[in-house]
């Protein structure tokens, strides 16, 4: 049960890291970039990365 509890905190750790990285990403977005759809944002500054939708539920791959 100790090495669950372990586990189960390393985690929760890991996932707080990764909503403060989204977070601090986010900020540096302005108004106009946020809403821009993401597939479009891509194409416009990203034009190396090729995007592919993977199932038909609507998942795409980079």
């Amino acid at each position: 049960e100790h090495r669950i509890n372990a586990m189960r905190a390393i985690c929760d750790a890991e996932i707080a890291h990764l909503l403060n990285q989204l977070h601090l990403m986010r900020s540096y977005f302005n108004k106009k970039q946020l809403d821009t759809p993401l597939i479009d944002f891509l194409k416009e500054n990203c034009p190396n990365v090729l995007v592919t939708k993977a199932t038909e539920d609507g998942e795409y791959e980079l």
